[in-house]
């Protein structure tokens, strides 16, 4: 899961111009703000807003995915950043997931 705190508190004043606009925020932080009720802070993935270390949540993930197609899990790190490209190659999105998650949070951040 992702956490979008920081979505939160940097589109709370937003200026919205049309009713349509307004809908389309809430229904993407009911969304989001649902699922992290779902999640347990140990598996929160992609916490660029803390560290752009890789972190445990996603090294385990990574693993286990590895583990269940017969991918080399020594480097799994290496798979998220597309220097080993088997994993990407397997999986696309998980590259636009990472990349989604990044600049959602980086345009949030302040």
């Amino acid at each position: 899961g992702l956490d979008v705190a920081s979505l939160v508190v940097a589109t709370e004043d937003l200026l919205l111009p049309r009713p349509e606009l307004c809908t389309c925020r809430t229904s993407v932080l009911d969304y989001f703000v649902g699922q992290r009720a779902a999640v347990a802070d140990d598996h929160l993935l992609f916490q660029w807003e803390h560290s752009m270390a890789l972190g445990a949540p996603v090294a385990a993930l990574l693993t286990q995915v590895c583990w269940e197609i017969g991918f080399p899990s020594d480097e799994v790190g290496l798979y998220l950043t597309g220097q080993r490209t088997e994993l990407l190659d397997a999986f696309p999105e998980l590259e636009c997931y990472r990349d989604v998650s990044f600049w959602m949070k980086y345009a949030a951040s302040p």
